[in-house]
């Protein structure tokens, strides 16, 4: 078998000052007034046998379906990659710019977006202008007191921070791409650093790891739909987002250390589309939420302003769910699902905001003994909940935003509350057939 060959590119990606900061919440006006840390982007190519990979990493929220497919064919383009062979994923800081519609949580900059598919193809040109060949490790270490289930008391999270290590043949790291489910939600927008754009706890894991271990660090988000940073709701800031990246930093450290190279292992990269079901709304169902949200309002003792916030938002999805409805909903929304394989290890890229319980239960049941599970790959798509999110409201008000709430945001209905088994089922297939693959 060939050496495995591998190249990197980093590019800056920060937005301009003034543009509109997304997350945390609904027309909060969170213009930003200043850089507190740089946004990336990070390219890894990968080519073996005749076969070739690129994967661009940002330190965005999510990407839109046009950002990805103009990414996709400036790269193809240039450098010869098929273009279901590239791949993008985001590590989804809360204090980065808007970059895809989200009803209410910041206004798309349409020059910088415009900007990204340029940055990413640099680079992709950097990565490939310095291929060499590598040797490939995969190693674990777990976490269990920095995350917590923010939608069921007590609930599941993913401890594992997984880690995969490219070292140049006969010299040192070239690249360390380490994975944990956890949102990077560590500034609490009361506070100054609520303005500043910022990649959050995992800016500083990368850092940490660069400054470490050196070479190019990539945070591959696990499936973090439910998962927060212990300390997030209280009145923190970027002190917490640095505690959380150094206690992450540390564990991948550890599995670094620990970690023994794979000779010549078998490569492939498979992929394919999901139709992931919507719920068929009726305008009967926009009365129902209408009337419901009217009623919540009434009950709630809330701010003036915080009531107006949560009724423009119902009325901006009521028309615009209307005057789809008027045009014929479609029955499901297309994502993706990618697998590559690195010997006795899994990388499974999978679309939007999923909850842990899914991700766990891929990693139980692969077919391969070490595996990663990665997040916000792709167009984003939203929470793709577990069935439970839409029978109840949970311990803290996150119990059914997921399923029901959320969808608002992105311009759709509702999932069914089968698209998490939907999704599962799909990547157990995707990672059956890498399984009995050879080299491709």
């Amino acid at each position: 078998m060939a050496d495995i060959l591998s190249g990197v590119g980093k590019v800056d990606i920060t937005p301009p000052l003034g543009v509109d900061l997304t997350g945390y919440g609904m027309y909060l006006n969170r213009k930003a007034r200043e850089v507190h840390d740089h946004l990336y982007a990070r390219v890894l190519i990968l080519r073996w046998d005749g076969s070739e990979t690129v994967l661009v990493n940002s330190d965005l929220l999510g990407l839109s379906r046009e950002t990805i497919e103009e990414s996709r064919k400036l790269i193809s383009e240039d450098l010869g990659v098929d273009e279901d062979s590239i791949i993008l994923t985001a590590t989804h800081t809360h204090s980065g710019p808007a970059t895809t519609f989200m009803r209410g949580l910041g206004e798309v900059n349409p020059d910088y977006v415009s900007s990204l598919p340029e940055r990413f193809l640099e680079g992709s040109r950097l990565a490939a202008g310095n291929i060499k060949p590598v040797e490939v490790g995969f190693n674990s270490s777990y976490i269990g007191d920095v995350s917590f289930n923010r939608v069921v008391k007590d609930g599941p999270i993913d401890p594992e921070v997984a880690v995969l290590t490219f070292k140049v043949k006969g010299g040192g790291c070239l690249a360390t791409l380490f994975n944990f489910s956890c949102h990077p939600v560590t500034v609490d927008v009361r506070t100054e650093g609520g303005l500043s754009i910022s990649a959050d706890w995992p800016g500083y894991a990368m850092r940490m790891v660069e400054e470490r271990i050196g070479g190019t660090a990539f945070f591959l988000q696990g499936t973090c739909g439910d998962i927060d940073p212990i300390g997030c709701w209280g009145m923190r800031s970027f002190d917490l987002a640095e505690e959380i990246g150094g206690r992450v930093f540390e564990k991948v450290v550890e599995a670094y250390e620990r970690t023994s190279y794979m000779k010549n292992p078998v490569m492939n990269i498979v992929g394919s589309h999901i139709k992931l079901p919507l719920q068929n709304l009726t305008l009967e169902d926009i009365l129902k939420d209408l009337l419901g949200a009217i009623k919540q309002q009434e009950e709630d003792d809330l701010p003036l302003e915080k009531v107006k916030s949560n009724l423009r938002f119902y009325r901006e999805w009521a028309a615009d769910m209307m005057e789809k409805i008027s045009r014929g909903l479609p029955s499901y929304i297309e994502a993706e699902v990618h697998v590559l394989r690195i010997g006795d290890a899994a990388v499974t890229f999978l679309p939007g905001e999923v909850f842990v319980e899914i991700g766990l239960k891929i990693k139980e049941r692969s077919p391969f003994k070490d595996n990663m599970v990665v997040g916000y790959s792709g167009p984003y798509v939203g929470y793709i909940p577990t069935s439970g999110d839409y029978e109840g409201e949970g311990y803290s008000g996150f119990g059914g935003y997921a399923a029901n709430t959320a969808p608002k945001m992105f311009g759709y209905p509702p999932f069914t509350p089968d698209v998490g088994d939907v999704l599962l089922e799909h990547s157990l297939r995707l990672l059956e057939e890498a399984y009995r693959l050879e080299g491709r």
